[in-house]
């Protein structure tokens, strides 16, 4: 991958990541798709360290079957041959820590189990500050990677709800759009309370990767300010409600239909006081029938780049990825994952 393949998205978080400079853990390393990933971060400066954790022990044969450019003496990168003890043993801490809370016990054979896994040990890495990001979802699935996330790193201070997040990017006669959706992955029939933690978390999003633009938060539905009435609906009005109690500075408005949230003339007729105008870009859906088929669309009739899904709603940026994800998403979704650090 050369500079002049990347999409104007991707550019410019590789500007963003030089800049920050955040360090990041990834618990697939054995994948040659995170490895080419890898050897991308590395050749664009946009990491400051990479923790590969080798589950196979044939980390460094890949790289030399594959002819990848990746010096395992290179400072930037950090393999687990020499601090295995010690990352085995924060693992177990950190497993230790979560049980404790939910005032369990395991055997000692259990907690070794869970210790041996990357995944696990990525989380406990990242929970002790070793890192400041990890990603993985390429080999193991969804569930999995959130259930580390949660036991190893836990979830954010006020917010309740694990959900995934697309940054949603078009290039057309030189001007690029950018959207957030949510919850576009996780939770399948989220209550008011949870779309409110939906919507906190994707506006934090939204700002970590286009720090240059204002968030103005729509709450979508099939009706627009009574327009319908419904329990659906009335979801919609109560979410908006108690997201901006919590956030009265953050422009938000809902129940608004797509063309309500996003087309100037028509929230003139529908909805004349609202506070977005019509000029939305953080997206709220209902449920995850909505967010998911919403998001494919607009990739697949609306010409739009869909990154993600981005996981959101832990103390520490612990993403996950498709297991069909190529090289490119897996260092797109890499880029994103650190400047969320």
């Amino acid at each position: 991958m050369t500079n002049n393949l990347l999409t104007a998205f991707q550019k410019s978080m590789v500007d963003l990541c030089k800049t920050k400079q955040a360090s990041i853990t990834l618990p697939e390393s054995s994948d040659p798709r995170v490895l080419e990933a890898t050897q991308n971060l590395l050749e664009k400066g946009c990491a400051k360290e990479v923790i590969l954790l080798d589950s196979n022990g044939d980390l460094e044969n890949i790289i030399k079957t594959n002819n990848y450019k990746i010096d395992l003496n290179d400072s930037r990168v950090i393999t687990p041959q020499r601090d295995i003890a010690d990352y085995m043993t924060k693992t177990k801490l950190c497993y230790s820590k979560y049980l404790e809370k939910k005032g369990r016990q395991v055997s000692e054979e259990a907690l070794q189990k869970w210790a041996e896994s990357p995944l696990n040990q990525a989380a406990a890495i990242l929970d002790a500050g070793i890192s400041d990001s990890a990603l993985a979802g390429c080999v193991y699935n969804t569930s999995d990677v959130i259930r580390a996330a949660l036991q190893g790193v836990g979830l954010r201070e006020g917010n309740k709800t694990i959900s995934g997040s697309f940054a949603m990017t078009r290039t057309q006669n030189d001007i690029e759009t950018r959207y957030m959706y949510g919850d576009c992955g996780v939770v399948i029939d989220p209550s008011a309370d949870q779309l409110v933690d939906i919507a906190t978390e994707t506006v934090e999003t939204f700002k970590q990767l286009f720090p240059e633009l204002e968030p103005k938060v729509a709450f979508l539905s099939f009706s627009t300010k009574g327009s319908a009435k419904h329990a659906m609906a009335g979801k919609m009005i109560e979410a908006h409600e108690k997201f901006s109690k919590r956030h009265p500075t953050i422009k938000a408005d809902g129940e608004l239909q797509f063309d309500a949230a996003i087309v100037p003339s028509v929230a003139s007729r529908k909805c004349p006081d609202s506070p977005i105008e019509g000029d939305a870009n953080c997206f709220i859906f209902p449920n995850l029938d909505a967010g998911n088929l919403v998001y494919k669309v607009s990739q697949r009739l609306a010409g739009f780049e869909a990154y993600g899904p981005i996981l959101q709603g832990t103390k520490k940026p612990y993403s996950d990825l498709s297991r069909g994800a190529s090289a490119d998403d897996i260092f797109t979704s890499a880029l994103i994952t650190m400047l969320r650090a």
